[in-house]
Protein backbone atom coordinates (compact mmCIF):
# COMPACT_ATOMS: atom_id res chain seq x y z
CA UNK A 1 0.00 0.00 0.00
CA UNK A 2 1.38 3.40 -0.92
CA UNK A 3 1.82 6.32 1.47
CA UNK A 4 -1.12 8.31 0.11
CA UNK A 5 -3.49 5.38 0.64
CA UNK A 6 -2.25 4.84 4.19
CA UNK A 7 -2.66 8.56 4.96
CA UNK A 8 -6.14 8.50 3.41
CA UNK A 9 -7.15 5.58 5.64
CA UNK A 10 -5.69 7.24 8.75
CA UNK A 11 -7.64 10.45 8.05
CA UNK A 12 -10.80 8.39 7.60
CA UNK A 13 -10.28 6.62 10.92
CA UNK A 14 -9.73 9.90 12.78
CA UNK A 15 -12.52 11.91 11.17
CA UNK A 16 -15.06 9.12 10.79
CA UNK A 17 -15.69 10.29 7.22
CA UNK A 18 -15.25 8.45 3.96
CA UNK A 19 -12.31 10.20 2.34
CA UNK A 20 -11.72 7.54 -0.31
CA UNK A 21 -13.02 9.70 -3.13
CA UNK A 22 -11.64 13.13 -2.24
CA UNK A 23 -8.87 14.65 -4.30
CA UNK A 24 -5.45 14.57 -2.63
CA UNK A 25 -5.19 18.37 -2.93
CA UNK A 26 -8.63 19.10 -1.44
CA UNK A 27 -8.57 20.97 1.88
CA UNK A 28 -9.31 18.74 4.86
CA UNK A 29 -10.38 21.58 7.18
CA UNK A 30 -9.30 19.74 10.34
CA UNK A 31 -9.68 21.41 13.71
CA UNK A 32 -6.84 21.38 16.24
CA UNK A 33 -8.13 18.33 18.12
CA UNK A 34 -8.42 16.36 14.87
CA UNK A 35 -4.87 17.36 13.95
CA UNK A 36 -3.55 16.05 17.25
CA UNK A 37 -5.53 12.82 16.91
CA UNK A 38 -4.30 12.42 13.35
CA UNK A 39 -0.71 13.03 14.43
CA UNK A 40 -0.98 10.13 16.89
CA UNK A 41 -2.71 7.95 14.28
CA UNK A 42 0.04 8.66 11.73
CA UNK A 43 2.74 7.86 14.30
CA UNK A 44 1.06 4.52 14.91
CA UNK A 45 0.38 3.80 11.25
CA UNK A 46 3.92 4.54 10.08
CA UNK A 47 5.66 3.40 13.28
CA UNK A 48 7.70 6.59 13.56
CA UNK A 49 7.74 9.61 15.84
CA UNK A 50 6.51 12.88 14.40
CA UNK A 51 8.52 15.92 15.45
CA UNK A 52 6.09 18.66 16.41
CA UNK A 53 8.45 21.30 14.98
CA UNK A 54 8.14 19.70 11.55
CA UNK A 55 4.39 19.20 11.73
CA UNK A 56 3.22 22.73 11.11
CA UNK A 57 -0.51 23.36 10.53
CA UNK A 58 0.09 23.57 6.78
CA UNK A 59 1.13 19.91 6.86
CA UNK A 60 -2.48 19.03 7.69
CA UNK A 61 -4.06 21.01 4.84
CA UNK A 62 -4.63 18.05 2.52
CA UNK A 63 -3.88 14.40 1.89
CA UNK A 64 -1.09 15.52 -0.44
CA UNK A 65 0.58 17.71 2.19
CA UNK A 66 0.32 14.94 4.79
CA UNK A 67 1.82 12.45 2.35
CA UNK A 68 4.69 14.86 1.61
CA UNK A 69 5.31 15.23 5.35
CA UNK A 70 5.47 11.46 5.87
CA UNK A 71 7.76 11.01 2.88
CA UNK A 72 10.09 13.75 4.14
CA UNK A 73 10.39 12.09 7.56
CA UNK A 74 11.25 8.63 6.23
Amino acid sequence: MDTLQQVREAVGRVTGHDVSAIDAAQALNLDSISRISLLVELENTFQMPMDTEETVPESFESLASLTALIDSLR
